[in-house]
């Protein structure tokens, strides 16, 4: 384990970054809690730094953690991307990106609009695959982050030219030109000829792809559309695996909005608390926020998936989901009940949003234990 400086200002100052947009607002932000800390020798500087932030927050738009949240969504996405395009279009994506980046540090040509027009249609493919995610992000930090990812994969999973290519290649550029050979010079010819028409095929390629995208779902033909409820299930004995663990559901709910920009209500169920956030992708695409709650006597954990019904919507094509158990619980305080060999699963509705808790070994009557604030 690295050996972390014990400094109290170096800790103070770490935990200030990730809550504020830039260096010198986590600096500003230090310095009033060392203020504070002066008047009030006995106060404890982590509290200080939450009253300033409860004071005045810092901007969620550019809230380095939701950030890195994305970027993390972005970096999973990009295989898939990549493998959903046509291999010609594969190869001008790839090479113009990395040719723009030797073009921002002076080492290769800028790219032409054809090549912007493939990346443009890349990163709306990206995009389109996190169609339940609303971010703050702009467009042009979006592309960043999908261009930074798709160079650190290309880094990854590629290798530099070998140096015995890069020499005869440098050999034959330094030949004059009087040394070229007439089947030479109509070979050349014929080249670019042929590059031209394969940028040009390209580029009405890029466009047909920006309208595909606009359209289609990403769901192969060949493969069976998942059935939401019936995922669902298979995640009741997953372990614990918190974004956020915390007892408070106000503070639970906050991190769904600002995570999803979904607003929700953590439900109460009576002889268990609320231990924390997870985040689970019980379908391909779709990630969705789950409640975790302990039971006060040491029964299994019940889990609290909350599924949005616009978020239902968007599933329309791709997903699917059983009406029957839509329609149970279309009436406020009504629930849906599935008590197989060693699974519950109860669903009710609340608000916009449909609530499924599992739970292992429960007993007869376990729905009468929830209720909404």
């Amino acid at each position: 384990m690295p050996d972390f400086p014990r400094d109290p200002l170096e800790s103070l100052y770490r935990a200030a970054q990730l809550v504020s947009a830039s260096s010198a607002e986590a600096d500003r932000l230090v310095r009033r809690v060392l203020e504070s800390e002066a008047a009030s020798p006995n106060a404890d500087a982590a509290e200080l730094m939450a009253a300033e932030l409860a004071a005045g927050p810092a901007s969620r738009d550019t809230d380095p953690v939701v950030r890195a949240v994305v970027k993390r969504d972005i970096i999973r996405r990009i295989p898939d991307a990549l493998a959903s395009l046509d291999p010609a279009l594969r190869i001008r994506l790839t090479a113009s990106v990395w040719t723009a980046a030797g073009a921002e540090s002076g080492d290769a040509h800028a790219p032409t609009p054809s090549d912007r027009s493939v990346f443009d249609a890349f990163v709306r493919l990206v995009r389109a695959q996190l169609p339940w995610r609303r971010t703050s992000l702009g467009d042009d930090e979006y592309e960043a982050l999908v261009r930074s990812a798709l160079l650190a994969f290309m880094e990854e999973h590629t290798e530099p030219v070998p140096p015995a290519m890069s020499a005869a290649t440098t050999s034959r550029s330094d030949r004059p030109a009087e040394e070229e050979s007439v089947e030479e010079a109509t070979a050349r010819f014929l080249r670019r000829s042929r590059r031209f028409a394969a940028g040009l095929l390209l580029v009405v390629l890029a466009a047909l792809l920006g309208t595909w995208l606009s359209t289609s779902n990403f769901q192969p033909e060949d493969r069976p559309a998942p059935r939401l409820f019936d995922a669902v299930l298979e995640h009741v004995d997953d372990p614990a695996d918190f974004v956020l663990q915390t007892g408070d559901a106000g503070q639970a709910e906050r991190y769904v909005r600002d995570r999803y920009g979904w607003s929700i209500v953590a439900p109460r169920i009576e002889g268990a608390a609320l231990a924390g956030v997870e985040s689970v992708e019980p379908v391909p695409e779709y990630e969705l926020p789950v409640l975790r709650y302990e039971q006060d006597d040491a029964a299994p954990d019940v889990r609290v998936f909350v599924i949005p019904y616009s978020v239902i919507q968007q599933m329309r094509g791709e997903v699917v989901v059983d009406r029957s158990v839509l329609n149970q619980v279309a009436d406020a305080g009504s629930f849906d009940i599935v008590n197989m060999e060693r699974v519950l699963r109860v669903a009710w509705r609340h608000l916009d949003d449909v609530y499924v808790a599992l739970v292992s070994s429960a007993p007869p009557g376990f729905e009468s234990r929830i209720s909404m604030p």
